[in-house]
Parts: structure tokens; sequence; C-alpha cells
């Protein structure tokens, strides 16, 4: 995937995420009937890591290999600027350590399957460079 792509695609969903993190009021299920055994906290919290899924992603793809795990630690920080912000300047938004728990095991996650897709993007290489080398030398000496 191209870099402009990935940083367009991540200046995307930013501005939707400012849009859905910073309006003065979140999303309610206030007037939702929920199965008895669904908690509106447990949704809340599959919403918090869903949501920070796409960032862990995004921004692990722009890091090389060995700096990947810095995704999970920016995303740590976003969440908790956001928390912050929230909870200081939103009267009727809330701040709390379990909304940054939540979104960094997002990022956590985006960030891992973005490892996994690169490594299987990655072209094979042989196991053992010497390998490589002999199937080609034996061929050349048996012709």
């Amino acid at each position: 995937m191209r870099r402009k792509t990935v940083v367009g695609a991540l200046g995307l969903y930013g501005v939707a995420l400012s849009v859905l993190v910073f309006a003065p009021v979140g999303p309610s299920l206030k007037g939702v009937h929920l199965p008895s055994w669904l908690h509106a906290g447990a949704i809340g919290a599959a919403a918090n890591v869903a949501v920070f899924v796409p960032v862990g992603l995004l921004v692990a793809l722009l890091l090389p290999r060995g700096w990947r795990w810095l995704a999970v630690a920016a995303c740590c920080a976003l969440s908790t600027f956001i928390e912050i912000v929230q909870w200081i300047m939103l009267t009727d938004r809330s701040g709390n350590v379990r909304d940054v728990i939540t979104n960094t095991t997002g990022a956590l996650i985006g960030a891992v399957l973005a490892s996994l897709w690169l490594r299987l993007r990655r072209p094979r290489e042989p196991q053992h460079p010497a390998d490589a080398g002999s199937s080609l030398s034996e061929s050349s000496t048996r012709s």
C-alpha cells in the first residue's frame, strides 16, 4: 500500500474520530432494548476497541519494521489526550481510564493486524541462503 494512501486514510479517519469524540454528547443507547445478558458498558467498551483498531493499523503501516510498537504507544497517548479534553472541556462527556485501556487495546489489535498483513505481503525468502545457491549450482553442473 502506498504511503500517501495510508496518510490520506489516516487523515480522513482522524477527522471522523474528532467529530465522534469531541461532539458535546456521545452516542447513547437510551431507549434501545438490549437483551438482559448484554450490558451497555460492554457495548461501549467494544465500541472503544473497534474505533481504535483502524488508527493502530494505519499508524503501524507508516512505521518501519521494528518500530511498529510505537503505534500502540502513540495511540495510548492520543487516547489519554482525548479523555483529558473530554473530562476538562466537555460537560456532557466524561474522560476515564477504562476508555484509555480499551482504546489502546484496539490500537494493539490494529498494529498486530498491520504487522501480520505486511508479513504476508513480503516476498518469501529461502530458509537457508545455501539452499538457494545449491539448487542453482546443481542444475548448472548437471548440464
